[in-house]
């Protein structure tokens, strides 16, 4: 369950993107790295750092990779957002 809920999440984020990018958001080399970026930025945010580190009081990093994902998805969509039209 925890996994189909990511995948869910993980789909629905993508298509937000796509449907504020409208047609730039893959069909120009400039959109294309936008929606890799940002896809790097929601796998860091729904999947990494699960892992507890540490022997004694051992400690996950999700936190600190959520933050970072979602840094890099609200980075990548206020520029794909400002540069939409000059993309086209």
């Amino acid at each position: 369950m925890k996994m189909t809920f990511k995948i869910v999440a993980f789909v629905a984020l993508l298509s937000i993107y796509f449907l504020v990018s409208g047609a730039t958001g893959w069909h120009s080399l400039y959109g294309r790295k936008l929606v890799v970026i940002y896809g790097f930025g929601a796998v860091l945010a729904l999947w990494v750092g699960g892992e507890p580190i540490g022997m004694f009081r051992p400690i996950t990093l999700r936190p600190i990779f959520m933050a970072v994902g979602i840094i890099i998805m609200l980075a990548v969509f206020i520029l794909m957002y400002l540069t939409r039209d000059e993309a086209r």
